[in-house]
């Protein structure tokens, strides 16, 4: 495997892996708090920045926008990977993009609206099911992936074996 491999399938699997934790373990509703009692001046600056916005939404969206901006080029990487391998599955692989990267607007939108408590939970359900959607088109598509290179390294092996 190349250097470029390791790290392509190191950063998806980092990624899954946190996206499982922070899922079954609500890190990123919790995080504010936690945060807030390590470094108290943090919550001053998230609520300046979301009344200067005029947001009113779940404050852990505030907090992990530097994770989010800091991702963008952990997707384009991935992007530009995917694509040299298999092209044809680009528009899967950005279905996929675009619905992970819709939860916190949708999360944004829920939360910073006075909706009735039945269209709270028609939002709440669009927004678990982009994320669950999402992820599991990414998932299938970086399987399809590794399921293409190992059958190329499989073949070059036994190639070899033959010569």
């Amino acid at each position: 495997m190349k250097n470029s491999d390791i790290w392509f399938w190191g950063l998806v699997s980092a990624m899954l892996i946190y996206l499982g934790v922070d899922e079954m373990s609500s890190i990123h509703e919790n995080l504010p708090e936690r945060l807030n009692q390590l470094f108290p001046i943090l919550e001053s600056l998230a609520v300046d920045l979301a009344n200067r916005f005029s947001y009113d939404g779940s404050i852990w969206v505030i907090y992990y926008m530097p994770l989010i901006i800091l991702t963008i080029p952990v997707f384009i990487f991935e992007l530009i990977y995917i694509f040299k391998k298999i092209k044809w599955k680009i528009l899967y692989i950005l279905i996929g993009i675009f619905m992970l990267l819709s939860v916190p607007i949708v999360e944004i939108i829920n939360t910073s609206s006075g909706f009735t408590l039945e269209i709270y939970t028609l939002w709440v359900a669009l927004e678990e099911a982009l994320e669950m959607l999402g992820i599991t088109i990414f998932i299938g598509v970086c399987f399809m992936v590794y399921n293409k290179e190992k059958s190329l390294i499989a073949s070059k092996n036994s190639l070899n074996n033959t010569i």
